[in-house]
């Protein structure tokens, strides 16, 4: 993403910077991850995906104040990934789209709308 509220989120948390982190957040996910799950096709669903997207958001409101700026960012960004992957569109920098199935069951819907 190139959005700058995303950019506490692009990449891993600096564990050196915040050495508990890890002992707070037992599931740790950022944008660069997320990518690459899309790049090698890691999704078999949009719900797997969806799922790694909610956790930019729930990492962020354990390891942060509850209505910290950092929060409220996780959660937009969280948002909009959210919708990204609802409407099946191309993840942002990477020129990679959903999986090829759930392609496949976007167009079965179209397909049977018309």
């Amino acid at each position: 993403m190139t959005l700058a509220v995303a950019e506490p989120f692009v990449a891993p948390v600096d564990l050196q910077q915040y050495p508990s982190y890890a002992m707070v957040v037992p599931y740790p996910v950022d944008l660069a991850t997320i990518r690459a799950r899309f790049e090698n096709q890691f999704y078999r669903r949009p719900a797997a995906a969806q799922f790694d997207a909610r956790y930019l958001a729930s990492n962020a409101e354990q390891f942060n104040e509850p209505h910290s700026p950092i929060v409220r960012r996780a959660r937009l960004v969280t948002d909009l990934l959210l919708s990204i992957i609802r409407r099946g569109e191309q993840i942002p920098r990477t020129g990679c789209g959903i999986p090829l199935l759930r392609r496949r069951a976007l167009a079965g819907e179209a397909a049977t709308q018309t």
